[in-house]
């Protein structure tokens, strides 16, 4: 036994060391990133909560449209970094913000730029033939030249109206929102509120114009109102891989971008 005990002990010991050079070495690497089409497939967690039998005749088909912001392990400690350091400003007002680039058990999440609100039909039918137009149309752009769509490094809060809950968020920066996002906007707002499709649902103007991505959120019912995040030392961006993402059901799907590049 004590042969065992003595042989356990020692292989622990090589294994760990063995660990924590291959750790060491590695330290500047990224673990190679999931299928998109597999994490696409399980982008919505099923809900547990008991749901009442719907009215089949009052139900509404919803979807929205944004782009995928899959993180580098840099932006995620870029991001760590500075919430904790507005946290550290915010303590004393009892605030603190909770990351939206993680789970609370710390499992990595996406963040999004949402392109549309949340989009309400009165089919399936609909719903389907509109992305479809709607691939149509996007494949008639020119395509986008950048590969990036960078954010502001200065923060805005953003006050749920509906919940008290506040959102730190980073807008796009204004170049890119008239170059990129709002022509795309442009498209969907036409073709969702066109004849063909005899959508009763309006989109306002103005969502676009506030676009932003949203990396925490706090519960605070008390927020003082002059509060101001301080500035990030560093641009984020997000990667343009030529595609946009929209929800089916708890699936998420592909809506494609010519790339000039590949033209």
């Amino acid at each position: 036994m004590d042969i065992l005990q003595d042989y356990s002990s020692d292989s622990d010991i090589d294994s760990d060391t063995e660990c924590s050079n291959l750790i060491n070495e590695q330290q500047e690497d990224e673990l190679p990133l999931l299928p998109p089409g597999l994490l696409d497939k399980f982008h919505i967690e099923p809900s547990t909560k008991k749901r009442k039998v719907e009215d089949m005749n009052n139900r509404v088909w919803t979807s929205f449209i944004y782009l995928d912001w899959r993180l580098t392990s840099r932006d995620r400690n870029t991001l760590s970094q500075y919430l904790t350091l507005c946290n550290s400003k915010f303590k004393a007002f009892g605030v603190d913000f909770q990351p939206m680039f993680h789970s609370e058990f710390g499992t990595p999440m996406n963040l999004h730029l949402s392109l549309s609100p949340n989009l309400m039909f009165p089919t399936e039918t609909i719903r389907d033939k509109f992305f479809s137009l709607l691939q149509d149309k996007f494949l008639e752009k020119p395509g986008w030249t950048d590969r990036t769509v960078p954010l502001l490094r200065t923060p805005i809060l953003v006050k749920s109206p509906r919940v008290e809950t506040t959102f730190l968020t980073l807008p796009v920066s204004p170049q890119a929102l008239d170059e990129y996002i709002r022509p795309l906007f442009s498209d969907i707002i036409a073709l969702f509120t066109s004849e063909q499709l005899s959508i009763e649902h309006s989109i306002s103007q103005n969502f676009i114009d506030k676009a932003h991505v949203t990396i925490a959120k706090t519960y605070s019912p008390q927020m003082p109102p002059n509060l101001l995040p301080p500035v990030l030392t560093t641009t984020l961006a997000i990667p343009c891989d030529h595609r946009v993402q929209y929800d089916r059901n708890r699936e998420s799907l592909t809506l494609t971008l010519p790339n000039p590049e590949r033209v």
